[in-house]
């Protein structure tokens, strides 16, 4: 038999993978994707599609989470998000999820080498 993958479960999986790495919660996800945290809720079971810009924004903000998860260490990763950083001119990493992911994404990525 044939495992069927749905949506659905594509959209919880991406959403728990996110609150993993991420260390959020979320209401502070659901900033970042800039939708009600009810209906981040409600993305556990009941979702069958995302529109296009929300789907963008929830890929990109997965895949920064990643990079956070496995460039800072577990235990510091969710603080990181919301302190403010010196190398994001004073913004916290959350805000530029929103603001500039580019800038967040070079940040991560030199983080991940070994600059940050």
């Amino acid at each position: 038999m044939t495992q069927e993958v749905t949506a659905v479960e594509r959209v919880a999986d991406i959403v728990s993978r996110a609150r993993e790495d991420s260390g959020l919660d979320d209401r502070q996800i659901s900033l970042v994707l800039g939708i009600h945290p009810r209906a981040l809720e409600l993305w556990d079971g009941e979702v069958s599609s995302l529109s296009p810009g929300l789907s963008g924004r929830l890929t990109a903000f997965t895949r920064m989470a990643y990079l956070a998860s496995q460039s800072i260490p577990r235990d510091a990763v969710a603080g990181w998000w919301i302190m403010p950083n010196t190398r994001l001119g004073g913004l916290r990493p959350l805000e530029l999820v929103v603001r500039n992911p580019g800038l967040l994404y070079t940040e991560l990525a030199g983080v991940g080498q070994g600059l940050g």
